[in-house]
């Protein structure tokens, strides 16, 4: 795969890639590999992939086999056709990037980020201008940003935010999933207590209409005792949870065995703008790809 860096200015040559999705065949209730010859690559960690809101950007976060090298990689719509990839290079680009996502605007790609080392995590903005891109990452002014570890972030729309983090209410494992809501003038941040189990919660994505939420659930079906090295094999799966008539997330359901294969670690979830598809990772021994399953899947699991 080639690759084309940049400091400043980005790779606008395109592709043969057109439309929406990059004109992939659109799934039904069977999940699919995204774009295989494009994005899912053989034997290379392909994950986290968001198209912006307007959806005439894409972001993900690749890495080659043994994670020597690393970064974002990105391609836009332009005259039509979705230009080649190019990875990000910015300022501290040699730190992992976490669940990169897009402004609401699509001018900015929201992304978590250790700067001085796990779990010092916060959230960070980079900006995008036409053929070029701000290669400083500020740090982003949320009041989420503290110095416990911060990442994931998603804003609603009722302007309510959902991350995942550390806070002295944790249920346990390294993270849990929050939310930080303005009430009264000033903003509270609230343990999602029916989302969080004994290990890690992470990932929270909110459908477009609210009415759901998507998350990735550390699930310890082989009883391993849970550290640094076996939160590494672990399994990962994908859960909703569905919002009631009294505002309250309801009690998550797994998103089941297609979505969730015994072989394979699934995480970061995305619903695409138009509310049609979740989009996820799916990662084995050889690497990642990201995978793409039309939303009536979940509609099957709402409550009646």
């Amino acid at each position: 795969m080639i690759l084309f860096a940049q400091q400043n200015k980005l790779n606008l040559e395109c592709t043969d890639y057109t439309g929406n999705y990059l004109g992939m065949k659109q799934p039904g209730i069977t999940p699919q590999k995204f774009a295989p010859d494009f994005i899912s690559m053989a034997n290379q960690f392909d994950q986290c992939l968001v198209f912006s809101p307007d959806g005439n950007q894409l972001v993900y976060v690749w890495a080659d086999s043994v994670w020597q090298h690393y970064g974002m990689i990105y391609a836009k719509r332009t005259s039509g056709k979705w230009t080649r990839k190019n990875i990000l290079q910015y300022k501290s680009s040699d730190k992992v990037p976490f669940n990169p996502t897009f402004s609401g605007d699509s001018k900015e790609i929201i992304f978590g980020m250790a700067v001085n080392g796990w779990p010092d995590t916060d959230i960070y903005t980079l900006g995008l201008y036409d053929s070029a891109y701000d290669s400083i990452p500020v740090r982003m002014n949320t009041p989420i940003n503290t110095p416990m570890l911060d990442f994931d972030y998603f804003i609603d729309k009722d302007s309510t935010i959902y991350f995942t983090g550390k806070r002295d209410d944790f249920v346990g494992g390294t993270f849990d999933v929050y939310m930080c809501k303005k009430v009264n003038g000033h903003y509270v941040t609230t343990n999602l207590w029916v989302l969080n189990s004994i290990l890690d919660d992470a990932a929270p994505y909110i459908s477009p209409d609210g009415s759901y939420l998507v998350y990735e659930q550390m699930v310890n079906d082989k009883k391993l005792p849970y550290n640094d090295s076996t939160a590494r094999i672990i399994k990962v799966e994908l859960f909703v949870s569905f919002r009631d008539k009294m505002n309250n997330w309801s009690k998550p359901i797994n998103l089941g065995p297609s979505v969730n294969p015994k072989a394979s670690r699934t995480y970061r979830p995305v619903i695409s703008s138009d509310g049609k598809f979740l989009f996820y990772t799916q990662r084995n021994d050889k690497g990642a790809d990201i995978y793409w399953v039309s939303t009536k899947l979940i509609e099957k699991l709402r409550p009646k």
